[in-house]
């Protein structure tokens, strides 16, 4: 009988640690003078609020110690990202940059989000390139 509550203890220990592999770390990167983080944050308070999802925790890039987490995520997972940024750190799905409410709930339901699609034609130029030199000056 010893080895039958042996065997049950050690199923019990690998059901708890397959909930904590389930369990994921998502994270949200930000800089504070970030016009679309500014957008962001009140999308991933609603999230973080709701209960439905693993919270989403917000770090700001000013601290040395989110920076470099951020550096590690990316060099982890070959990845390159301004602000804002989303990942859940054990897969390295991510959304790079602002996206509405429904493209960041589903990647909180696993979905890869693509980056979104890039404009067509030439970049915009600067105002002032090109321009004569008297109209740079006024």
């Amino acid at each position: 009988m010893a080895k039958s509550k042996k065997d049950k203890s050690q199923v019990e220990e690998k059901n708890v640690e397959v909930v904590e592999e389930e369990e994921s770390t998502l994270y949200y990167f930000y800089s504070v003078g970030c016009g679309f983080c500014k957008k962001a944050e009140p999308i991933v308070d609603k999230f973080n609020k709701s209960g439905k999802y693993p919270e989403i925790l917000k770090l700001d890039l000013a601290e040395p110690d989110n920076k470099g987490l951020k550096d590690e995520l990316e060099k982890k997972y070959n990845k390159r990202c301004g602000t804002p940024w989303f990942i859940e750190a054990e897969t390295g799905n991510q959304v790079c940059g602002f996206r509405e409410k429904d493209i960041i709930e589903k990647w909180l339901e696993g979905e890869d989000i693509p980056a979104p699609p890039r404009p067509k034609g030439p970049p915009p130029k600067v105002p002032f390139m090109g321009a004569p030199d008297g109209e740079v000056e006024k």
